[in-house]
């Protein structure tokens, strides 16, 4: 788990014990990088689903643009980041699943 993400993940749940769950997604070959974004939404769908019972109507969607955004869903905070590395050579976007409580 990346520490921007667990960073931002207590940002969003202050005061409150979560749990999260997060997928990474590293790019550094900008050929491929739409295909990939695509394969990380439905990975990101499929674990919402299986952990919470269903997924936000747009969150696919959202998370293959590979744009950060941050929801609130049925008691879960759901969240894409994204950070360039700073090489310039590629970047990496990371999706947490968290649970407030």
């Amino acid at each position: 788990m990346g520490f921007g993400a667990t960073a931002r993940c207590e940002r969003l749940c202050q005061k409150f014990d979560f749990t999260d769950q997060v997928i990474d997604l590293n790019v550094n070959q900008t050929g491929h990088a739409a295909k990939d974004t695509k394969v990380l939404a439905d990975v990101c769908t499929q674990m919402v689903t299986n952990l919470v019972g269903e997924a936000p109507a747009d969150m696919a969607k959202r998370v293959g643009q590979g744009k950060p955004f941050e929801d609130a869903f049925n008691g879960y905070r759901v969240f894409l980041s994204k950070s360039i590395w700073s090489t310039g050579r590629g970047y990496e976007l990371n999706f947490v699943l968290a649970q407030c409580r």
